[in-house]
Order: structure tokens, then sequence, then C-alpha cells
């Protein structure tokens, strides 16, 4: 009877895939030729003094007219000398930077992005993270899809010498390809604040991060959800000239660390907003997580037979997924790893899944527990 579920949990799990390989290929980008608007850019920080000469360095480089955006760095109590770094820079910078800084007794990145927007002179938004480094056509891939209210863009790992980077690669990859598709379906749930845009006046409408400010992290989905939630205009701004580059971690325990921080975040959306899709893939990873108790419980060839036949279903369907996305990144190198990715990849999504009910996380030396 296991052995049958499995089957039927893995051609779901591929019937799913299947749709949304089709979606992703559907997404098509903004309009290619539209008028250059004015931009603000937010970047909150807390000790990045090592990320962020890079990024400032990327943002010089910006392919659009200097007097039409600005850069806003919210310093949220930052330790070392991230502020110091910032002010030499800036002399010798052509763009024009601003900065401020949080409260005493007010802490973390929502707060931050919320002073920074509340300092932007221009009605356009667009928010990245101090250990990233941007496109020099980034804010034309922006302004091209200005006419939404929130838009988000992808996000991929620097490359790292991580001995598991191929894993950490394709793992982001799907999480940023299943948030493209979910928009596409408007059923929109993942977003990552390494890359996102929205307009001013859609975030004052939503009331910023009013309602969810009692978690440390979701920057990024609880604005997308909230925007969701008022029938705001959302797009998937599938441009590769959109692609934002962001630090990889570089040990296991940076890498669960991370993923516990983000799936902590999503147990608290609506339950509503749980679309099938989701629903298909937790559960047909939880099936494959499981299998293994099958071949070590059965000595019935049927039960092997199953069990093989719903990995290669898996298999596949991943195989002609991430074909699709690693050709979009041009990192199509990716795939001779594919095979043994896509086999750890349950197991750890379940570990981590695990992990984030009841283990802390720490982010920018801090310990949080709520998400």
């Amino acid at each position: 009877m296991a052995a049958v579920l499995l089957t039927l949990l893995s051609l779901g799990y591929g019937y799913v895939l299947n749709g949304m390989r089709k979606s992703w290929s559907i997404i098509t980008e903004c309009e290619t030729e539209r008028e250059p608007n004015p931009i603000s850019i937010v970047i909150a920080y807390r000790n990045e003094q090592s990320n962020l000469k890079r990024l400032i360095e990327s943002l010089g480089k910006l392919n659009y007219p200097l007097e039409l955006f600005e850069v806003i760095l919210v310093n949220d109590h930052s330790i070392d000398e991230s502020e110091v770094l910032i002010n030499e820079l800036r002399k010798s910078m052509s763009i024009a930077i601003t900065c401020h800084s949080l409260d005493r007794d007010v802490t973390g990145k929502k707060n931050a992005i919320e002073l920074g927007v509340s300092k932007s002179t221009f009605p356009t938004i667009a928010t990245t993270d101090a250990d990233c480094v941007v496109n020099e056509n980034w804010l034309k891939s922006v302004n091209r899809c200005s006419g939404a209210d929130f838009i988000s863009s992808p996000v991929v790992f620097r490359r790292s010498s991580f001995w598991f980077s191929s894993f950490v690669e394709l793992d982001f990859m799907s999480l940023i390809g299943l948030g493209g598709v979910l928009i596409q379906k408007n059923r929109p749930l993942l977003a990552n604040g390494a890359n996102m845009a929205f307009r001013k006046q859609a975030f004052e409408d939503v009331g910023g991060y009013k309602d969810n400010k009692e978690y440390s992290s979701g920057d990024d989905v609880f604005l997308l959800t909230a925007m969701s939630k008022m029938n705001k205009t959302i797009i998937f701004n599938k441009s590769r000239d959109a692609i934002v580059e962001t630090e990889m971690p570089t040990t296991l325990s940076e890498l669960f660390n991370q993923r516990i921080r983000w799936a902590k975040k999503t147990k608290h959306l609506p339950t509503k907003t749980i679309s099938p899709t989701v629903f298909f893939l937790v559960a047909g990873y939880l099936g494959f997580a499981l299998s293994p108790i099958l071949l070590f419980y059965s000595t019935s060839v049927l039960v092997f037979g199953l069990v093989f036949f719903s990995w290669g279903v898996k298999l596949l369907a991943d195989y002609r997924y991430f074909n699709l996305l690693t050709t979009f990144y041009k990192r199509h190198d990716l795939m001779k790893h594919l095979w043994w990715v896509e086999i750890l990849h349950p197991f750890y999504i379940v570990i981590a899944g695990i992990l984030s009910l009841f283990a802390p996380y720490k982010w920018k030396l801090r310990s949080h527990r709520n998400g």
C-alpha cells in the first residue's frame, strides 16, 4: 500500500513539475522600451564591511541616468566598520548616496526598509541586500516593469569553492523558479528581498510591515502576500538583466541556518496562500524521503520496482525543469550534478522543515526563534 502511495505521489510530483516547466516557459519579459523613470534604491545593512565595497561599486556602474536614481543605505546597528567604509566610498562615487541609521531602540531589516522608504524621493523603490552585486542593466529591467505594484526578480548565488556549491545553487534556483511560477499562476507566495521592487504608494497602502513586525525575517514574502491580499499588480521580472548575485553559504551550518530562517517565515503566512503546487511538492518530498524505509523492510520485487519507478519519474521531471532554469541563468554546467543533488534534495528539505519547527537560528549576529 505504501509503495502504491509513493507511486501516486511521484506521478503527482511529475505532473506538478511539468506544469511548473510550462509556466516558467510562458513567463515573458516586460516591454523592451520605456522612458526612464526615477527610482530609489533602498538597502538595509548590518555588519557588511566585507561586502559593501563590491555592492556600491556595482551600483556605480549602473547603466541608468545619474539624476534618475538615488541610493539610500540604512544602518541596522552595525558594530563593524561598515559606516566608515561607506563614507570613504562616497567620496569617489558619482552616484547619489544618502545614509541613515535606525534609532537605538529600533532594530531589524523591516524597520530599516521602512525608514529607507520614508526617506526616498522617488515613486518606485528597488531593494537589494548589502552582500549582493547588481547587473549594470538592473535598473533598466526594473523600469521596464515599473507599471506593476510589486516586482519580484531573479537572484543567483555567486560562484563559490564550497564543496557543496552545486547542491546549494540548484536548490536556490528551484526556489526562485517556484516563486516566479506561483506569481505567473496568480498564487504569489515566494519572493527574495535581495531583488525586488515596488511602488512607494503600494507599500504605504498595505501599511509596510505593520502586521508582521514580530517576525525578524520575511521582508519579502510578507510584503508580497500583503500586496496580493489588496489585489495589487504583481509580476516576476524574468530577464537576465534583472539577475542579482548574492553571497552563498560556505558551510553546511550556514546553509541550514539560512534555510531554517526561510522556512520559519513561511509558516506564518495565511494558509490560503499555500497553492496545490506547493502541497504536491511537499508531499512528494516527504514520500521520497521516506522511501528507503520501504526498501529496508520489504523483500517484494513489486515494492522495489515501484520505488525505483517513482524515483525515475522524479529524476526525469527534475531534469526537464532544471534544464530550463540553468539555461536561463547560463549555468548549464550544473546539470551534470543534478542526479545526486535531486537524490539528496528530499531528505534535505524534510530535515530543514523539521528543524524549522523548533531550532533557533542566527542572523546578523542576532539569535531568533520566531521567524
